[in-house]
């Protein structure tokens, strides 16, 4: 929510924004490092931040908590280091009343599903935060079913895109591997 801001990337928003338009924000991983952006600290400050400043445009802030990291313990169970960001975003939305969508939730339910390894291959090689494009699609076909539901005037998708399953040995043809 910090660096999004003082690095520039707002401005652009800002720049390009339309009245109707919506704007999806999703933030956590970066905040969730830095002390005094925790989920009860200035992150929720800042998440309200911008929902003014979208909302001053005309166009509809959506919130969506942050994607779940594909991190474990050595014990083998799965570690939520988000879980009070996607909280805060929750509350954030209702006070403001406005749409969220719970990506955290769904990512999470999903790592913990399949597992450390086999969800290899839903992010970049060595990497447990950032998706590769064959997560990117997974997780878009949920983003996109959730749009559908809270904005069906403004949302058309294809109905085989929101019910979106990777097929069986998509991540070997992909160069995955067996992950």
């Amino acid at each position: 929510t910090e660096a999004f801001r003082k690095e520039g990337h707002f401005a652009i928003v800002k720049r390009h924004i339309r009245e109707g338009d919506l704007c999806l924000f999703q933030f956590g991983h970066n905040d969730q490092t830095l002390p005094h952006l925790l989920a009860d600290r200035e992150y929720p400050k800042n998440l309200r931040r911008f929902v003014r400043e979208i909302r001053e445009t005309g166009a509809h802030p959506v919130l969506v908590t942050p994607l779940g990291r594909n991190i474990w313990s050595g014990k083998g169970e799965y570690l939520d280091l988000l879980k009070e960001h996607a909280g805060a975003v929750c509350q954030v939305a209702e006070e403001e009343q406005i749409p969220w969508i719970d990506l955290h939730g769904y990512s999470v339910d999903f790592i913990r599903e399949r597992g450390m390894e086999p969800c290899h291959s839903f992010f970049h090689p060595e990497d447990y935060t950032h998706t590769n494009e064959y997560g990117a699609c997974v997780f878009g076909a949920y983003m996109a079913k959730r749009l559908a539901e809270w904005f069906p005037e403004t949302v058309t998708a294809r109905k085989e895109a929101l019910n979106f399953v990777p097929p069986d040995g998509l991540g070997e043809k992909l160069g995955l591997g067996g992950r």
